[in-house]
């Protein structure tokens, strides 16, 4: 740019003339060149983790919007770095006349990388991390998860299962003992019972109530148990004999023929108390010449049609003599008074062999003697069967009434 010439001749001054911008198309005019240099940043350097102080308490953050969080926007910049300046009046704006660089972002707003447990924001408002006071410690035993991540739940007491046991076992012996000689089975329960209980008390389990409960039966139940065996073995040998006696007379036997059945004498099984001779008191029987027997609501007339053995099977049935041959009695009752409740050859009729021995009639076979109710001139006709050895012979034949009551005895007559 060259200045005007001075004019010394007084004349006005010319007014200056702008200089001409270069043209873009002139290679020779110097080129813009934006300046390199840049407002040197210090290099942030992390600092330590502060160390949790045990009464430390993070102060909850403030509400958005108030002052407070308007003010803890910009707690974060250091007071270091370069703060942007206002624009002054009057001085050209920043983006007029050649570029320039972008402006820096703030110093303090760069986020920390590759450190998470550094505090997220400025010290007064940050938020505790993990493992800092205010959460719980990972991985504690008590309070939250162990380091597996399963809930870990205490350790069970242990159960009542042995005092329930006692009890139980105590119970089912004591009801047991009451039973007539019933302690030879039940005393094995109440001896369990007892040494349980006693377990439990000593070494101070679970459930002692229960415990001392079934010790107390056990205890109790052997002493019944011992009580009422002994109460029946003494009933047995002081009141059988009486009740034998009794049962005599009502059989019309005299005092001998009772005591030779009380010691092993007369008939083997006789329930009706025979004498010990089979014969004894014995009538004849006559095929074909009714007799009566008194039942208990009236008389039957009873006749004896034949008397046959055999050794084949009875009618209808596979059943064959063990002994040696069947004694087969045809029989007619007619019922003459009153009535009769039922007829039955296994339950009326039953025989004697020579050496004592007791024979019950066979019964469901074709033939066989049987009844409903008959009542006056209501008759019945049938067979009586008895597995006898013919070699026991003669036979005596007792009738029982409708109570099991003695009503005849006499002769099997010979066929």
């Amino acid at each position: 740019m060259s200045l005007p010439p001075n004019h010394d001749d007084g004349a006005a001054p010319e007014s200056p003339t702008p200089p001409t911008p270069p043209s873009p198309a002139d290679d020779d005019a110097p080129q813009f060149q934006a300046p390199t240099t840049r407002t040197s940043v210090p290099e942030y350097t992390l600092p330590p983790a502060p160390v949790p102080d045990p009464e430390f308490t993070v102060p909850p953050p403030p509400p958005p919007g108030s002052p407070e969080a308007a003010a803890g926007a910009y707690a974060t910049a250091s007071p270091g770095a370069p703060q942007p300046s206002a624009p002054q009046p009057g001085a050209a704006p920043a983006d007029q006349g050649y570029p320039s660089s972008p402006p820096l972002p703030p110093y303090a707003a760069a986020q920390p990388q590759g450190y998470p447990g550094a505090p997220s924001g400025g010290y007064p408002g940050a938020q505790a991390d993990a493992g800092y006071p205010g959460a719980p410690y990972p991985g504690a035993p008590y309070g939250g998860a162990p380091y597996g991540g399963v809930p870990v739940a205490p350790p069970s007491a242990p159960g009542k299962g042995l005092a329930i046991t006692a009890l139980v076992l105590g119970i089912l012996g004591f009801l047991g003992s009451l039973i007539p000689f019933g302690i030879f089975v039940a005393g094995l329960l109440l001896l369990a019972a007892i040494v349980i209980g006693i377990i439990v008390l000593v070494r101070r389990m679970p459930g002692r109530g229960l415990g001392i409960a079934g010790l107390a039966l056990g205890v109790i139940g052997l002493i019944a148990g011992v009580v009422s065996t002994v109460a029946t073995v003494s009933f047995l040998t002081t009141q059988m004999p009486t009740i034998i006696q009794d049962e005599c007379e009502n059989q019309g036997l005299s005092p001998e023929e009772c005591e030779a059945l009380m010691q092993g004498g007369g008939t083997d099984g006789d329930p009706s108390g025979a004498p010990a001779d089979p014969g004894a008191d014995a009538v004849p029987i006559a095929i074909g010449t009714p007799f009566e027997v008194p039942m208990v609501e009236g008389t039957a007339q009873v006749t004896v049609n034949s008397v046959t053995t055999s050794a084949d099977a009875l009618p209808g049935t596979d059943i064959t003599p063990v002994n040696g041959e069947f004694l087969l009695i045809d029989m007619t009752w007619e019922v003459t008074s009153g009535s009769v409740e039922y007829v039955d050859g296994y339950d009326f009729v039953e025989l004697l062999d020579s050496e004592g021995e007791w024979y019950f009639s066979e019964y469901d076979f074709e033939g066989y003697l049987a009844s409903d109710a008959l009542e006056t001139g209501g008759t019945v006709a049938g067979l009586v069967a008895f597995d006898v050895d013919p070699a026991t012979g003669p036979f005596v034949m007792e009738i029982y009434d409708g109570n099991y009551e003695l009503a005849f005895r006499g002769d099997v007559p010979t066929s």
